[in-house]
């Protein structure tokens, strides 16, 4: 699981440095696994903070068993390629949450860049690396389709 805390707020007032403030707010972007009881995480989180805990937003953890199809695949891809094969979640959301905790669609989350790197104001990715994911997606495509 990740958990980012994205922002803060809290004040005493204008120029008040030496003042602790009578309440604050904390926003946390947490990204969960699968397995993970989101109502009881929600519930721990809410006696850590002594304090009521609102969810703005609540999508849950995906997975694609290894034996799917397409993970064969995505896998069979990679190693035509000489890349290795890496197995994990992304702190990230993407389409693929959508298409496979609703739809039932199989997904693999996979492409250029560091995962952690996303939203940030240095966010970059390498040419480079573009390239080697354009040549994996056109591998997978042809080993999906025949």
């Amino acid at each position: 699981p990740y958990l980012t805390p994205t922002r803060l707020l809290a004040t005493a007032g204008e120029g008040q440095l030496n003042v602790i403030p009578a309440e604050a707010e904390l926003f946390l972007d947490v990204r969960t696994t699968p397995g993970v009881d989101h109502a009881g995480l929600v519930a721990e989180l809410a006696a850590l903070a002594g304090t009521g805990v609102e969810v703005l937003e609540d999508r849950p953890p995906v997975e694609t068993p290894r034996e799917d199809p397409l993970v064969q695949a995505a896998e069979e891809a990679l190693r035509l390629l000489g890349l290795p094969v890496r197995y994990g979640g992304v702190p990230g959301a993407t389409d693929s949450t959508f298409l496979r905790a609703w739809a039932g669609l199989p997904v693999v989350v996979m492409g250029p860049g560091r995962k952690t790197l996303p939203h940030q104001v240095d966010e970059w990715v390498d040419l480079g690396e573009v390239v080697q994911a354009a040549r994996v997606y056109a591998a997978l495509a042809v080993l999906v389709v025949s």
